[in-house]
This record gives structure tokens, sequence and C-alpha cells, in this order.
């Protein structure tokens, strides 16, 4: 009896949080399609025009949403599809959010990380419609997130690990600054779970994401490092 509660409990928050996502997504969509593209979205959409392994301040990721946001820029003379990708991305990162804090607390809990992570100004309005490199970057975030809180309920889970080596890879190709995630999970290490040091699969996701980053730094190479 009092599984079933939880169930129908968790299938409750589920739904709450699938209608906030589209009830604010809708919401997100109409001002995407309204308001002009500012300074640094023109800036960001002449990284479309022109794919490179990565630009002079920052990785490739956001032009390659772009184009396919506006299906190889067919239509990228509308704001709302240049657009799209950041708010597809809200919902996405929502959606991880939710069921990182689920996963580690509770449904309700979940619900209620998911409403903070959309009344953020930064999170539900500047990286939730804005062509911003942050725009990716939180999609994969918050999925980075997510397989870390499986991991830490299921460590000899390779999928989990290779999952986490791929999510934070493509966290640094959408803005450096991805790194933060590794620089966590070290620390996280360090104090709590120093058995990871002598786990293969730790080692594999460091390839793996290293990997996914390379592009950044044969570029980087070629062009004497001017990013930093």
């Amino acid at each position: 009896m009092q599984a079933f509660t939880m169930e129908s409990t968790g299938r409750s928050y589920r739904k709450k949080v699938l209608i906030l996502i589209a009830a604010i997504g809708i919401l997100r969509l109409m001002l995407a399609f309204t308001v002009q593209l500012g300074n640094d979205e023109s800036y960001y959409w002449l990284y479309s025009q022109h794919l490179k392994s990565n630009y002079f301040d920052h990785p490739p990721m956001i032009a390659l949403w772009i184009r396919a946001s506006t299906l190889n820029l067919w239509l990228q003379n509308y704001p709302g599809f240049i657009r799209l990708g950041s708010v597809i991305s809200c919902c996405v990162a929502t959606w991880f959010m939710y069921k990182s804090v689920s996963l580690i607390n509770n449904e309700r809990a979940g619900f209620f990380a998911a409403c903070l992570y959309n009344a953020s100004f930064y999170a539900g309005i500047t990286a939730g419609i804005f062509v911003m490199p942050e725009s990716q970057q939180m999609i994969f975030w918050t999925w980075s997130l997510y397989m870390l809180a499986r991991i830490t309920q299921q460590e000899n889970n390779w999928k989990y690990w290779l999952l986490f080596g791929i999510a934070s890879g493509l966290c640094i190709m959408s803005k450096v600054h991805g790194l933060f995630i590794w620089i966590g999970l070290g620390f996280y290490i360090l104090f709590y779970k120093r058995s990871w040091l002598a786990n293969i699969k730790l080692y594999a996701t460091l390839a793996i994401s290293i990997i996914i980053c390379l592009p950044i730094l044969f570029w980087n190479i070629r062009n004497n490092f001017i990013t930093y």
C-alpha cells in the first residue's frame, strides 16, 4: 500500500513538472518570436554562418545549435527559430534538474528544484530564451548532474559513467566553464569517494570528455592559444 502511494505521488509530481515545462515553454516561445535579436545574439548568429571547430571566445556548440534550430539556416530570418534551441534546452534542463533532485531526495524536492530553476533569471530567461553559449551548456550541465546522481547510487554501472563523460564533454564544448563540473567532481572524490581513484571507469570517462573537447585544443594550437 505504501509503495502504491509513493508511486502515485511520484506520478503526480512528474505531471506537475511536465505542465510547468509546457506552460513556461509556451511563454518563452512567445517572447522568442516577438523580441528582436540583441547585439550578443547577432554576434552568435554570425558564428552559425561560418562553422568552425572553435571561435575566438567560445567553443562551437552555439553555432551548431543555431544551425539545428533553423534547419541549417533555412529559417534563420525568424528570431524565434534562432532562439528555439535555447527554449528547448531550458525545457530539457528543467527535466534533468527534476530527475537529479528526485533521485537524491524525493519527487517533491525535485518538483521544487524545477520551479526554482525556472524562477532563476539566469536559467529561466537569460539562458532559457536568448541565444547564449549558456543555453546549450545548461542542458549538458544538468545532464551531467543527473548522471553523477545515478553514479553515486550505482557506481558499478558503466553506462552512467560513459554518459557522464559524453555530457561533461559536450558541456565544455558549449562553454569552457563546463570544466567546473570536473573540478567539483574532483573535490567530491577527494573528500567523500577516494575509492573512485582506483576505479577504471573514472579514467575512461575522463578520456571520453577530453576526446570530445580536442577540437578546442587543436584550434588554439593553430592560433597560438588566442582564446586564453
